[in-house]
């Protein structure tokens, strides 16, 4: 009876081992088919963006950094001059957060004619959160340690123009989103701690589910 019963459940196994395989080499099947699908209609993209002409770009919606309402003077003063310069100086460039576009996106919208200033339209942007994270950062932290001092009124409402700025116009440095969260925890505002959350649930990159985590730790602390 043993002899049977090891033959069944030994021809079940193989059974179940070839639907297996059979199910493994349809989905490999299935995944190259998709893949070469997708490829080639990218190639078919690349090419149809490539051939777009030069369209104008003057009449895009540059950023225009508000030098006259940032507290610039509070940099002066903390001895933050590399920042301010910064700052000031990018405000006389062309800015544009184009982080939800590939390059051929932007070929198709523009010709690729306009591929070269439109990335560095681009990456003037990246600089300028940064550096509107670093000013906040810098105007808070206590000297000597990686704390902040969340007790200087007076830092906090400057950092925070900084970084509300920032979010304004699309950041999506998690960092940011922490530290005006942290802000407006300390100041007890949960009507700005919730509007900031639902800016975060907007985002569209990669670092939305780290923003969210963290403003989620700050609420919950």
């Amino acid at each position: 009876m043993s002899y049977y019963i090891s033959r069944f459940f030994g021809g079940l196994f193989l059974i179940i081992l070839i639907s297996l395989c059979y199910i493994i080499a349809r989905a490999v099947v299935f995944y190259n088919r998709d893949d070469e699908k997708n490829t080639r209609q990218f190639w078919a993209r690349e090419s149809e963006a490539n051939s777009v002409r030069r369209k104008d770009i003057s009449s895009l919606d540059y950023i225009q950094i508000p030098i006259d309402t940032l507290p610039m003077q509070a940099l002066i003063d903390a001895g933050l001059a590399t920042i301010h310069n910064c700052i000031t100086g990018l405000a006389s460039e062309r800015i544009l957060n184009l982080s939800e576009y590939t390059n051929t996106d932007l070929k198709i919208m523009y010709g690729p004619a306009n591929l070269d200033e439109l990335s560095q339209c681009d990456e003037r942007f990246t600089t300028l959160i940064r550096t509107l994270q670093g000013a906040a950062t810098a105007l808070l932290k206590i000297p000597g340690t990686d704390m902040y001092d969340i007790q200087n009124e007076a830092a906090m409402s400057d950092a925070t123009a900084f970084l509300e700025y920032a979010v304004s116009i699309g950041s999506d440095m998690s960092n940011s989103y922490e530290l005006l969260g942290i802000i407006y925890t300390r100041q007890k505002n949960s009507k700005a701690f919730k509007e900031l959350c639902h800016k975060a649930n907007q985002l569209s990159s990669i670092s939305k589910d780290m923003v969210l985590n963290k403003l989620h730790n700050i609420k919950t602390a």
